[in-house]
């Protein structure tokens, strides 16, 4: 019953790992409700049990194709809106999980629309059936057994188990907890496409009990590092192409700095004649003092040493400043 109260806990978002697993504000979808203690007593409310049943409560995620969300979803789906959709995969995940465990299993289904799995529907089941006695004398008992149907499933699909369970050299049925999700993944995508119209894509079998799935926290640890890498990728590119622009920018003011160098001197040449007067002589002399400024190199070095600071310190990322252009009627930078 502590597993249950833990589940309970974080349909809730009672617990830490609920909370942290929400990134968006919006409440679960469920069937039943979310008490799911007072659930299950009620659900098993006049029924026996196995006294040695360490874990009476059965928990079942079951992962519908994201396409389930999208136009092009399978005809069932893609003819309803965000919410008729959502709806209809919590109705089939409830319908699939009771008929294969007896019709009357499920006492709670939930679909968490806050987390990144947005196709997860938990579904909370405790299969019940009717005992016959042995006798056949009294009347049969209401009964309930968490192994009871996953064996009978085990069994129907022993074919395809012991073709995955490499090395299971057994006669008898293979029937473990493995061996029930493996009949269980067969069971799903025949329901799918009996439900659905659309058959499931190949699933990567494992060869190996090694876990395959990753946790929600793992994934979005993943998900922060390849966003970061991508940034960065972005910033270095900002870089390159900044750096691009300044050579660019460079050689347009050398080639600039050149001629207003060649009209220096001519200008140099025409102030030394002679009979130059004295007003024009003036004139010259102050044109050639405001454009021996533009012809300095060191506009042209303080834009150089921002661009290698820039560059040296790829961690601190800045706004890249706009690299000005030489205008058409005189140089500017």
């Amino acid at each position: 019953m502590a597993g249950l109260t833990r589940a309970e806990k974080h349909g809730k978002r009672e617990d830490w790992i609920g909370r942290q697993r929400q990134v968006r504000d919006q409440k679960p979808l469920y069937v039943g409700g979310l008490d799911l203690v007072a659930l299950y007593i009620e659900h098993t409310d006049g029924a026996r049990q196995n006294k040695g049943a360490k874990k009476p409560v059965l928990h079942f995620i079951v992962r519908f194709p994201p396409e389930v969300l999208t136009d092009e979803g399978p005809t069932p789906y893609a003819k309803r809106d965000r919410a008729g959709r959502e709806k209809l995969m919590v109705r089939q995940a409830v319908k699939f999980i009771n008929e294969n465990h007896g019709g009357q299993a499920v006492f709670s289904a939930r679909l968490d629309r806050d987390e990144v799995g947005e196709t997860i529907v938990d579904v909370f089941a405790c299969p019940r059936y009717m005992k016959p006695s042995r006798s056949g004398r009294r009347e049969p008992t209401l009964w309930t057994s968490a192994t009871k149907f996953g064996e009978e499933l085990a069994r129907k699909h022993q074919d395809h188990i012991k073709t995955r369970m490499t090395g299971a050299e057994t006669v008898k049925p293979i029937t473990s907890p493995r061996a029930v999700g493996m009949a269980l993944q067969q069971e799903f995508a025949e329901f799918f496409e009996r439900e659905n119209g659309m058959k499931l894509a190949p699933r990567n079998l494992k060869d190996s009990r090694a876990k395959d799935r990753l946790e929600v926290e793992e994934w979005r640890l993943k998900q922060i590092q390849a966003e970061a890498r991508m940034v960065e990728e972005k910033r270095d590119k900002k870089l390159a192409e900044a750096w691009s622009e300044v050579e660019r920018a460079r050689k347009e003011v050398r080639a600039l700095r050149r001629q207003l160098l060649n009209l220096i001197d001519q200008a140099r040449t025409l102030l030394n004649r002679p009979d130059l007067s004295k007003p024009a002589r003036m004139a010259g002399n102050t044109l050639m003092n405001l454009a021996r400024p533009f012809a300095s190199k060191k506009k042209e070095s303080g834009v150089r040493s921002m661009i290698e600071r820039m560059v040296n310190e790829p961690h601190h990322v800045r706004p890249l400043p706009e690299v000005a252009r030489p205008e058409a009627d005189g140089p500017s930078l």
